[in-house]
């Protein structure tokens, strides 16, 4: 039909009327053909797919929505299906298939059927991508039944591979404890005592092997944590044998809390074992030694009285220190102080040691300057102002911090602990170094302070402190900043006694590849090069290999595939597997025809009147198209694969503009 107007109008839209519908625009100049538009009717028959579902990639717990436009007799049905299999919609509108949350099993190959008394009509599948980065999904819930007992199991072998009687264990519910408020199964005995020690004992069961897993646990005091009898961590429980069952430091406030790898070598599909041993700390909070040396004459006792220095030499004078009073040594080599040897102020477990320090320069700066010692264990000194360094000396090991700037007579708070695997050192609050150490062994060797090399400079000492453990980092900036007796008083209050134990598992769920991309025909030139490219979401690291003809390709590993200098040999069908923690993919396939590039041959006809243009024949389909203006294309007609060489006449007119003409390949 031809308009004068650039729209067609139906007076009376009918069965007859229904079908596709193009327009072609032409003046003197040119010719344009427009894309086809497709006109249906309600109630004409058989339903039809207008608009049909397309692939969507969807971010976890994002709403995922699926439209279809259909045409036909009312009423219309429509079915919806994921991988083959029925499935419902959240959407009241049946027209609309509605996810409001995608889960990892959301994503599959979606297709609706449409039905109404004549028929039915299916889409294409489609695929839909779920993607996310890592989900935590829970295996073991931190509120799970576990076997418990209070006594002493460190000596009882296989017990932490179900090797225990289970009537002689008890159950109970996590979180365990004492002392802390919303415990479900106490733990403390009828008098209000907790155990120093409780073993729990539960299986793990797993199908799915292929996913990391992790164990959080809350813990106070510390806790060894143990997978089918094999020890995977020690939390604030010393290594050595000798601190065995050793807690390194108290947990004071709220319970700790650390993430554990569950290593895979060390698990099986079927029952697992976790097995936890929990350890209350034994020793007291409070230091055994705290001395102010705030009076002006010996002797220095402890804040409790019980430990009292004795004064040898003469040189040891008292001065005003940096809390109030302070001891010094003059400078004298033949003095110090002197403190008898107990079983707790010995090296050979977990311990911190420390007080306020100054010097003063002596006749030789490298001479050191001992301030507090146990000969055999353990050493705390000055190394001398061309040095310029406190170290800490432990069996035979030393560690030395390393702050510049320390002047004479400047008071600084230095402080020395082993926490069991390490020798360590702080100095005002800053940071803090250490070495690998081992334990020393114990001595009878009295503990001595002030004693000084000859040459060295004076030494002066104020509120030296002996912990029988090691203190947390909340506890040395507190004792830096609010003073050793401020610390005492606020850690008395506190230091109440508790105990503290849950445990969860969860599978870090990585997102498995997946392709979005529908299979692909493409066409290449002999000589040129062609990239070959997916669109492929999941979790990092993901590895990859391209195969041509489902044999491997070398060296061919990357998301992309680049052929150069193409061959007809390279003609086949590409995939892609992508593999990662999670699962393996492989993409749809992508056929590759290479073709030798084709020329179109212009001929002058026998009888001089016009021209023709020599289409030569192609393996694949082809189109032979025109333009006026190098923008706008309109074909003039197709050839199927294979066809044989063609003859297109051309008749040229003056009063059109000039003709261009190109032959499009398609796959």
């Amino acid at each position: 039909m031809v308009t004068e107007e650039g729209r067609l109008r139906i007076a009376a839209a009918g069965a007859e009327t229904v079908g596709d519908y193009q327009v072609i625009a032409s003046n003197a100049w040119g010719t344009l053909t427009s894309r086809p538009a497709r006109l249906r009717m309600d109630g004409s028959g058989a339903p039809e797919i207008v608009v049909a579902p397309r692939p969507i990639a969807v971010r976890y717990l994002n709403p995922l929505v699926l439209t279809v436009v259909a045409v036909g007799e009312p009423p219309l049905s429509f079915t919806w299906f994921q991988d083959g299999r029925l499935v419902t919609s959240d959407s009241p509108d049946a027209t609309v298939f509605l996810r409001s949350n995608a889960l990892p099993e959301t994503r599959g190959w979606y297709h609706v059927a449409v039905s109404n008394r004549w028929g039915v009509a299916t889409s294409a599948p489609v695929y839909v991508a779920v993607h996310w980065d890592t989900i935590m999904e829970t295996v073991l819930p931190h509120n799970a039944e576990w076997l418990y007992q209070t006594r002493d199991l460190l000596q009882d072998a296989g017990w932490q591979t179900n090797g225990v009687d289970d009537a002689s264990w008890r159950r109970g519910v996590a979180p365990f404890g004492g002392g802390f408020p919303d415990v479900t199964t106490p733990l403390a005995d009828p008098s209000g005592a907790l155990p120093a020690q409780v073993c729990f004992l539960r299986p793990l069961v797993l199908e799915d092997l292929r996913e990391r897993l992790q164990a959080r646990i809350r813990y106070d005091d510390g806790v060894v944590l143990s997978l089918n009898g094999i020890e995977v961590a020690r939390l604030n429980v010393g290594q050595d044998g000798r601190l065995q069952s050793q807690v390194i430091q108290p947990v004071v406030g709220m319970p700790n809390q650390s993430t554990v790898t569950l290593p895979s070598e060390w698990l099986h599909p079927g029952t697992n074992w976790l097995a936890v041993q929990l350890f209350q700390y034994q020793q007291p909070l409070a230091p055994l030694g705290l001395w102010s040396f705030d009076t002006d004459h010996p002797q220095w006792s402890s804040y409790d009285g019980t430990l009292t220095w004795s004064v040898v030499g003469t040189g040891i004078v008292t001065a005003a220190g940096r809390w109030l009073g302070c001891v010094s040594n003059i400078g004298s080599a033949t003095s110090w102080l002197e403190l008898p040897d107990r079983p707790e102020l010995r090296g050979n477990r977990p311990f911190t040691i420390g007080g306020w320090f100054a010097w003063h320069y002596g006749v030789s700066g490298t001479v050191p300057a001992v301030a507090v010692e146990k000969a055999g264990e353990y050493r705390l000194y000055y190394s001398g102002p061309q040095v310029n360094r406190y170290r800490f000396r432990l069996g035979s090991v030393e560690v030395q911090e390393q702050t510049p700037g320390t002047r004479a007579g400047q008071w600084r708070l230095v402080i020395a602990w082993f926490d069991g695997t390490h020798a360590c050192i702080q100095m005002d609050n800053g940071p803090i170094y250490k070495v690998p150490a081992s334990v020393p062994d114990g001595t009878t060797n009295p503990l001595v302070a002030l004693r000084l090399s000859p040459g060295a400079a004076s030494l002066a000492m104020d509120e030296l402190f002996f912990f029988p453990r090691v203190l947390s980092n909340e506890e040395r900036s507190s004792l830096y900043l609010s003073g050793i007796q401020t610390f005492i008083t606020n850690l008395t209050q506190t230091g109440a006694e508790d105990l503290w134990f849950d445990l969860q598992v969860e599978r870090l769920r990585s997102c498995p590849p997946q392709f979005l991309d529908p299979p692909k025909t493409l066409v290449g030139m002999a000589g040129e090069t062609a990239t070959l490219e997916l669109t492929l979401l999941g979790s990092v690291p993901i590895t990859y290999q391209w195969f041509l003809e489902g044999r491997p390709l070398p060296d061919a590993t990357n998301h992309y595939l680049r052929l150069a200098a193409l061959t007809d040999a390279q003609s086949g069908r590409y995939t892609l597997v992508a593999s990662n923690a999670a699962g393996v993919a492989t993409s749809p396939p992508i056929r590759l025809t290479v073709v030798s590039k084709p020329r179109l041959l212009v001929h002058r006809l026998s009888e001089a009147s016009g021209w023709s243009l020599l289409w030569p024949p192609l393996p694949i389909a082809s189109t032979l198209e025109a333009s006026t203006n190098l923008v706008h294309w309109f074909p003039l007609w197709s050839q199927p694969p294979n066809s044989a060489a063609t003859n297109w006449p051309i008749f040229p007119n003056l009063r059109q503009p000039t003709m261009f003409y190109r032959l499009q390949l398609r796959p």
